[in-house]
């Protein structure tokens, strides 16, 4: 995949309304990287978002937090944080903790956040992976949506 697009999913009109407050929210899939994958300059996968669509992105800072896993440096893993406290770009939390396996087979890869501790912690094939305070969303909370976003860089 060379480029991707967000998918917001309105946690209200899904019926899932009372996950806006919950205090911990996961999210798992899996992914394949065909065998011989060239990472290139790194690249964005599916991740949590809570706030209006579009305030946690590079430079359009707003009232909205996103943590996404990502690849940098060839297959190094890392979740990529925006916070309503920063300065408008990410944070890289946990560079090289785990790697992404370019071998054409499945992975699971989760993630859970949580809002009272600002904690995120990573599985990869059920392997805790990272478990790191940054996430820094402590008082605003899942509200919206849920973000996917696939991207890659050539």
């Amino acid at each position: 995949m060379t480029a991707g697009r967000p998918f917001y999913q309105n946690l209200d009109k899904n019926g899932h309304g009372d996950l806006r407050n919950a205090t911990t929210l996961y999210l798992r899939y899996d992914i394949r990287f065909p065998a011989g994958f060239d990472y290139g300059k790194g690249g964005k996968l599916p991740g949590l978002y809570g706030g209006n669509p579009g305030e946690a992105s590079g430079g359009n800072h707003g009232n909205a937090w996103s943590t996404r896993f990502m690849f940098r440096n060839g297959n190094k893993g890392e979740v990529y944080v925006y916070t309503p406290d920063g300065d408008g770009y990410g944070k890289d939390i946990g560079l090289g903790s785990w790697s992404f396996s370019p071998d054409n087979k499945t992975h699971t890869i989760q993630q859970s956040v949580n809002r009272s501790t600002g904690k995120i912690t990573v599985w990869y094939d059920n392997q805790q992976v990272l478990s790191q305070n940054g996430a820094g969303h402590r008082r605003h909370s899942f509200q919206e949506c849920l973000l996917l976003h696939l991207l890659r860089r050539p």
